[in-house]
């Protein structure tokens, strides 16, 4: 169910070795409720291509577990397709840590802090993402 070349690795199996070939984002869908996978693929030294969004199952993901190591200063490319809202866009919190798809208006409603933010476009962003 998460795509073809992906597998869940449970408590007890051992974890693929880390590296930063790719990226690996859970994106959270306000309009939804629910949560998908963006895959990013390592593109140059600091920039990372989007690859692929996969549906998460119910329960798949839960608060606290973004485990990888601070990425600083890298760049996502490409549209990272919401495969449930159709959204290419992502809002990152950096007062709450998640990311959430965004339809590209000039304010966010966080779910996560229950604040309005104005939205702003970054090149470049620091973020700690998923460990995959």
């Amino acid at each position: 169910p998460l795509g073809k070349g992906l597998s869940l690795v449970k408590k007890g199996d051992s974890a693929p070795a880390k590296g930063r070939e790719r990226l690996f984002l859970h994106v959270n869908c306000p309009d939804a409720g629910k949560v998908y996978l963006a895959v990013y693929r390592a593109s140059g030294p600091k920039e990372y291509a989007f690859q692929e969004a996969y549906p998460a199952p119910e329960g798949f993901f839960r608060d606290g577990e973004a485990s990888g190591p601070a990425v600083e200063g890298f760049r996502l490319t490409g549209r990272a397709k919401c495969p449930w809202c159709g959204a290419e866009r992502r809002f990152f919190c950096s007062n709450c840590r998640k990311v959430y798809c965004s339809q590209g208006k000039p304010s966010f409603y966080c779910p996560g802090c229950e604040k309005t933010y104005k939205c702003g476009s970054a090149s470049v962003l620091a973020f700690t993402p998923s460990q995959g």
